[in-house]
């Protein structure tokens, strides 16, 4: 199965990049007591999360936190890519005997997050260049991790691929981790430790770090190490490809590599397509000396070449298949060649250059951008001068003939601003900090524009607003303003709005704030009920992300 890009929010493809609103969406979710299924072979690319698992229901005995109630345990997930996730390729919560194995989970921001799982087998899976970290568990206890490959393609000497910790907030037991066989590569440590125990045997990390670690702890921890590996690089071994049916790949179809000069008896292959962000293929199958890969469909995220190199990896050697690799199209078929540059600013021009490309209309994260047609296939590009937000952009061709929609890309774009050059809240107060039920609190923003063009506002509602507690402004018809900013506030008791959903939106009495003016901003919210709680405030570039977030966080006390 295919189901690529299930992300919450309007669903538009970009949001999947920018991570707005994305979290805890998935392609697949498993809940409440679903037991013993197989989610196997499919494509789960860009998802807000690839694979999703929790028990979130409370747990079954009062004061302890596992095992929750209603619990998802001993499901399978192999041989799924679920690569390109801004939040989790696989996050499996709260549950106990998964069985994860051969899946893709790279280029997200966490390849798993294991929050509190307990009797899982990580096996054969590839995580490589995850933002923040290939593996991250909190209070989880007898997790098996073997023949795994964990990596950075740029090395970053001061990170670690996997953290294991106890959190602090409860007395769940973290600890009984056995890791045994896997790969790191590309990082200064293998493994980070909090308060935990882990057995590490047999494993390797290949770094350029002056002073690597396969394990390190920042807090009392008991490791148990055996037969570890500390390298400075793999040997090379370059060739062509033979010259057969195996130099074409074509989109949608599964490529068999034969590889002799590596061995698979002990470590998954590692195959990646030299892109310009090189991208870790789908392993099919394999054995000892060959590997079957998936070429994607669509959907790569850069500009598509007519051929590419593939570089391969057995966690001993690395082989690099130095002539192109052709990819196949239909005859006619369109595509994007190559986007110049892939870092602009407000306001550049793109060049963007292809074949095919007529009689269509490029969007930047949904929204038309004005082009104009130069010579063949080259078209120059304006970026608008109200972006906000500094974070990926998607640019994608798209044109419609009858029925039929063609959509080439995303190709991921970075536009540069310093965050010092964004619109930021220079105060919020809330007032006053004890009062009754019934009284109204009253919040005070200030905000200044630091960007060097004007900033579009939300009117929608004005200045001076005022909610009752428990209210949303979803639930009374107030949308926000894309491309506009608005403000945001929560608090831990919002009634029957979850706290992660910013119930109370608040605008302007102008439409745009000029460059280095600063506004202020009241709005009143009517205390429903007693006790107390921390609200915080937040500055939103609609439809895109926070600019401001969990700010100005202030304590109040309500009373009868």
């Amino acid at each position: 199965n295919r189901a690529i890009w299930c992300t919450t929010g309007s669903g538009k493809l970009f949001q999947a990049l920018t991570g707005w609103q994305t979290y805890d969406s998935q392609a697949v979710g498993i809940d409440h007591n679903s037991n013993d299924n197989l989610i196997e072979g499919n494509d789960l690319r860009f998802g807000g999360d690839g694979i999703f698992i929790r028990a979130n229901e409370g747990p079954q005995e009062p004061g302890s936190v596992v095992p929750p109630k209603n619990t998802s345990n001993r499901n399978i997930l192999r041989n799924n890519d679920c690569s390109f996730s801004p939040n989790n390729a696989i996050e499996v919560d709260f549950v106990d005997g998964t069985v994860i194995e051969g899946n893709n989970c790279s280029n997200s921001n966490y390849g798993m997050w294991l929050g509190y799982s307990r009797n899982c087998i990580v096996r054969n899976n590839l995580c490589i260049n995850d933002s923040n970290h290939a593996i991250e568990i909190e209070n989880g206890c007898n997790d098996l991790i073997e023949h795994n490959i964990f990596g950075f393609e740029k090395e970053r000497a001061d990170s670690q691929l996997i953290y294991l910790r106890q959190n602090g907030r409860d007395k769940t037991p973290s600890g009984g981790y056995n890791f045994q066989n896997n790969l790191f590569y590309g990082a200064g440590t293998g493994l980070l430790l909090k308060d935990t125990t882990a057995a590490v045997r047999n494993c390797t990390l290949i770094t350029t770090s002056k002073s690597p670690r396969m394990v390190k702890t920042n807090s009392p921890a008991e490791i148990e190490e055996a037969g570890n590996h500390l390298l400075r690089g793999l040997p090379t071994i370059k060739r062509k490809f033979e010259a057969n049916k195996t130099t074409i790949a074509t989109p949608g179809i599964d490529l068999t590599l034969n590889l002799p000069e590596l061995d698979f008896s002990d470590l998954p292959p590692l195959v990646l397509v030299e892109t310009l962000n090189p991208i870790v293929l789908q392993v099919r199958s394999f054995t000892q000396h060959t590997v079957k890969v998936a070429i994607p469909t669509d959907f790569w995220n850069e500009p598509t070449s007519r051929s590419f190199s593939i570089r391969a990896c057995d966690g001993k050697r690395w082989a690099i298949l130095s002539s192109s690799l052709s990819v196949k199209r239909r005859a006619g078929s369109d595509r994007i060649g190559e986007v110049s540059p892939l870092v602009g600013g407000i306001g550049e021009e793109l060049t963007v250059r292809g074949e095919g490309l007529s009689g269509g209309k490029f969007l930047l994260n949904g929204r038309e951008l004005a082009s104009q047609k130069m010579r063949g296939n080259e078209f120059k590009l304006k970026l608008p001068e109200n972006i906000l937000v500094l974070t990926q952009y998607n640019l994608i061709y798209e044109k419609r003939v009858g029925e039929e929609l063609t959509r080439l890309g995303p190709v991921e774009l970075k536009v540069d601003i310093p965050t010092e050059k964004l619109p930021h809240l220079l105060s919020a107060t809330f007032e006053p900090k004890r009062l009754s039920v019934g009284d109204l609190l009253r919040i005070t923003f200030t905000l200044r524009n630091n960007l060097l063009v004007p900033a579009k506002l939300t009117m929608k509602p004005a200045s001076g607003y005022g909610y009752t507690e428990g209210q949303s402004a979803k639930e009374l018809g107030i949308e926000e303003l894309v491309g506009a900013l608005h403000l945001r506030v929560t608090s831990d008791n919002t009634g029957k709005h979850n706290p992660g959903s910013w119930p109370y939106l608040f605008g302007f009495d102008r439409e745009s704030l000029a460059p280095g003016q600063t506004i202020t901003v009241t709005g009143t919210i009517k205390m429903q009920y007693a006790g107390k709680r921390e609200f915080r405030v937040g500055l939103v570039a609609g439809g895109f992300h926070f600019i401001d977030d969990n700010a100005f966080r202030t304590k109040i006390e309500v009373v009868q």
